[in-house]
């Protein structure tokens, strides 16, 4: 008998998507699927649509499972979905992307054959009849899930007793949580394998997408995430977490420059001493930090790869 494999679909205000979404996981040609979907406050029709979806494709090796959260937040969602959970491998997904219909079987096939904690995958974005790819990073290395997320939320699907070791969602955080959460995943030193191709997902670009557009309107809560993310790193046991705390505070640089090419000095200025203030600066650290932030300023890419080079 094949393993069972669980969905968690935290919902909110999508009506508009959601039966898309849905009848793509409804689509896998693998089974059993236990699908979870955790409403978290629609006030839309979203729950009349996950309860006809439930009567219309519900039955023994697809089970769909209706739950609520009250506690605002995508993570307050995925945690209550992962109350639900009885399978041995999981992914999270979002209620407005597509999963291919080979998705599962092909994740599954890699469990089963070599046995990795995670499977990676990739995914393509798409903006009206638009698609493009999602840059795509295949590493086991937390300094590239510092510098590109690739623990994308609805890039990789996991081993359920993997989460015992990383904890679940942070539901303080509402920007950056995957970035958060791989990062603490790739702490514990998990074994990864990577689907390279074909993409398995296609993330839906929208004004109401969960991570917002650009950074001044969330500039409060993506510092909270990143010094959160300090802390989270401070209390493991990996041998590289002085390196690491390092880079994920050149986070607050990147953004300061960020602050400002959005407009806003005062924001810059905040985020920007914040860096200085908590990585030891000699005159040299400090004068290449302000060219960087400059660089930035001016459109220039890849600084995470810089201070790689500078602080590993």
């Amino acid at each position: 008998m094949r393993n069972r494999f669980a969905i968690i679909m935290p919902v909110y205000n999508r009506s508009w998507v959601l039966e898309n979404a849905l009848q793509s996981v409804a689509e896998q040609i693998y089974r059993p699927i236990q699908l979870i979907i955790a409403d978290n406050g629609s006030t839309d029709n979203s729950k009349q649509i996950a309860s006809d979806f439930k009567k219309k494709n519900c039955s023994d090796d697809f089970e769909i499972i209706l739950t609520e959260e009250k506690k605002a937040g995508a993570c307050a969602a995925r945690n209550r979905g992962l109350k639900e959970v009885d399978a041995d491998y999981l992914m999270f997904f979002d209620d407005d992307d597509l999963l291919a219909p080979d998705a599962v079987s092909r994740i599954m096939h890699v469990f089963a054959t070599q046995g990795p904690d995670i499977v990676g995958f990739t995914a393509t974005y798409k903006s009206g009849i638009t698609i493009t790819p999602k840059k795509s990073c295949f590493s086991t290395d937390p300094v590239d899930q510092i510098n590109h997320c690739m623990l994308a939320t609805q890039c990789f699907a996991v081993k359920t007793n993997l989460l015992k070791k990383t904890g679940t969602w942070d539901e303080d955080l509402m920007r950056w949580q995957d970035w958060n959460f791989g990062i603490r995943i790739l702490l514990t030193v998990p074994s990864v394998i990577w689907i390279k191709r074909p993409a398995l997902v296609v993330i839906n670009r929208h004004c109401n997408s969960i991570s917002g557009n650009g950074f001044l309107h969330s500039e409060k809560e993506l510092e909270k995430t990143i010094l959160k993310t300090i802390m989270a790193v401070n209390e493991s046991r990996h041998p590289l977490k002085e390196r690491y705390k390092k880079l994920i505070y050149c986070r607050l640089l990147i953004l300061a420059a960020q602050y400002r090419r959005e407009g806003d000095k005062n924001a810059a200025k905040r985020a920007l001493m914040l860096y200085l203030h908590n990585i030891p600066m000699n005159v040299p650290l400090k004068l290449f930090s302000y060219i960087i932030y400059t660089y930035i300023i001016l459109g220039g890419r890849g600084a995470g790869q810089i201070f790689k080079k500078v602080f590993l």
